[in-house]
């Protein structure tokens, strides 16, 4: 009889993607619930944010940090738009790097949680090595259509769908 081994995967988060499809569709998540979401449904071990740093963020960061999710920072440069203090870090290559340079090896898939579609390389990438668990997507009216190519598809899955909505919700 041969035992199956658990697999351990990591997420892997663009949280400025994340929090400005956030913002765009004033939505909000629940990250305590999204980390159990991430932990229930794809069997993320470990959640890695990618985002600038920001003193006036410090206490995003610590809900962040809280709700279980490791940081990486990456220094942000602040402007304003539309009236709101905003940052910009680029944080696309430091989390590419991280995932196929630092990290590499620690997981047996990876969970990408982007709807940028600078992150294609990298998708197309870990799908090929069948080192893809999932692509989320934080919007289904608000990502790079580069995401809909056919063998991408089995992969995504959207925050805003009702059905992902309702099982970040229960727990189901």
């Amino acid at each position: 009889m041969t035992i199956e081994k658990e697999e351990s995967n990591i997420a892997f988060i663009d949280a400025q993607n994340l929090r400005k499809t956030l913002l765009n569709h004033n939505t909000t998540l629940d990250f305590y619930k999204f980390r159990e979401y991430l932990r229930k449904r794809f069997n993320a071990k470990r959640a890695v944010v990618f985002l600038g740093w920001a003193k006036w963020l410090r206490e995003d960061y610590k809900y962040y940090y809280r709700a279980g999710f490791e940081i990486e920072f990456k220094d942000a440069i602040p402007y304003i738009e539309h009236g709101r203090r905003v940052m910009k870090a680029n944080v696309d290559i430091d989390m590419a790097v991280s995932v196929l340079g630092e990290h590499y090896g620690e997981y047996d898939k990876a969970i990408i949680v982007t709807g940028d579609g600078d992150f294609i390389p990298l998708v197309r990438f870990l799908r090929k090595k069948n080192l893809l668990k999932a692509l989320i997507i934080p919007n289904i009216s608000d990502y790079s259509q580069v995401y809909n190519e056919q063998g991408l598809i089995p992969y995504r899955y959207f925050l805003s769908s009702l059905e992902t909505r309702l099982e970040i919700l229960t727990g189901e």
